[in-house]
């Protein structure tokens, strides 16, 4: 009898110390910033890092070498331990394109098949893209919701792309496309010199937006409730899939346009900045020269781009460089930072648990 006691109340402690050990991790990552263990000696760079639909995060990482290849990583518990899914991806000077699909798929670019889909839990590579060979410069991969991949190919029109691995390429855009987004409903959206708007596939494009200034778009993004963000390096958006467009100046001391927007679980977004001066980029070497523009604070908007504040909670100010944020799933926000070389600060993946609303009617925390 007291041994069937006993028992019970070991089970119920083993309970108890299980619950508070996970309300305890939670805690670590509540609102502030925290190293993920991705190495973060090798992590090729923001572009390089995507979080999947049901939470799992990608990564490519790059070699000691140049020659040496780049190896596709996956973590499925935000960022503590680490598998890798392959050692074949092409290796060049550039980051290297990773879309996944809804179906957690990673996409990628190998030496010898092309474009080729990974599934997440086995180590069998799957050719669906034979002979879609990786550009010669970065190029944007998007995966839209009626399960096809498009991107920008070699005659400045946009390819479709199966997942069985058929190809069709959409007519040729006018001026250089630089960049792809696709909303929940399927719109593709293709910036360049102007801006156009797909409602087939890339069968057919309408212009929904051209400056006469001649700047042209390098970056445009949809957030979770189809907003559509650009900058030229003023800001657009546009809550209507593109039919309109409104302003915006931040009337932050930038140097250039915002990188891609997120969305953030808590209805913010963030995005990064080019900022003319961050503490840590200056060393003695060049302490007198003008400081280099660098893509270095992440921010955060409350009112769709009309305002802006860092959003660096926890971060090592005087060993800072510049971030990105590369991902959100549920409540938490994935960032990979890069920090002054030899400082105490690793570069690499970071992550943050978003605060909750504390009850109804209550702001939510604004850092």
């Amino acid at each position: 009898m007291r041994a069937a006691l006993r028992f019970r109340v070991l089970i119920v402690l083993m309970i108890v110390f299980g619950i508070c050990s996970l309300a305890s991790a939670a805690e670590e990552d509540m609102g502030i910033w925290k190293p993920t263990n991705l190495k973060p000696a090798y992590l090729t760079g923001p572009s390089g890092v995507r979080v999947g639909p049901t939470g799992d995060v990608w990564a490519f990482l790059d070699g000691p070498t140049s020659q040496t290849p780049l190896v596709l990583v996956r973590s499925t518990d935000g960022g503590d331990s680490w598998t890798t899914v392959t050692q074949q991806i092409t290796s060049s000077n550039w980051l290297e394109p990773l879309v996944l699909d809804s179906q957690n798929c990673a996409w990628v670019y190998t030496p010898e098949w092309g474009l080729s889909r990974f599934p997440p839990d086995v180590d069998l590579l799957t050719t669906t893209g034979l002979g879609l060979v990786a550009p010669s410069s970065p190029t944007p991969i998007v995966f839209s919701p009626d399960g096809y991949l498009y991107r920008i190919n070699f005659d400045g029109g946009v390819d479709r792309i199966s997942m069985s691995g058929q190809v069709r390429t959409t007519p040729f855009l006018e001026g250089p496309i630089m960049d792809l987004a696709v909303d929940s409903k399927g719109a593709l959206f293709a910036a360049g010199n102007k801006v156009y708007r797909s409602h087939d596939g890339g069968l057919t494009w309408e212009t929904v937006f051209q400056d006469s200034t001649g700047n042209i778009v390098h970056q445009i993004s949809v957030t979770q409730d189809d907003t559509v963000y650009f900058t030229y390096p003023n800001g657009e958006r546009s809550t209507d899939g593109g039919e309109t467009w409104e302003s915006f100046d931040p009337g932050w001391s930038w140097v250039g346009p915002l990188q891609a927007v997120w969305g953030l679980p808590d209805g913010s977004i963030a995005s990064a900045v080019a900022r003319a001066y961050h503490p840590g980029a200056l060393s003695a070497a060049w302490a007198d020269d003008p400081p280099v523009p660098m893509w270095g604070s992440v921010v955060r908007s409350w009112d769709k781009g009309n305002t802006w504040v860092e959003f660096l909670p926890g971060v090592a100010r005087e060993d800072y460089q510049e971030g990105w944020v590369v991902g959100t799933h549920g409540d938490r926000v994935y960032a990979y930072f890069r920090f002054v070389d030899g400082k105490t600060s690793q570069n690499g993946l970071y992550r943050m648990l978003l605060p909750q609303r504390a009850a109804a009617g209550k702001d939510w925390p604004k850092y």
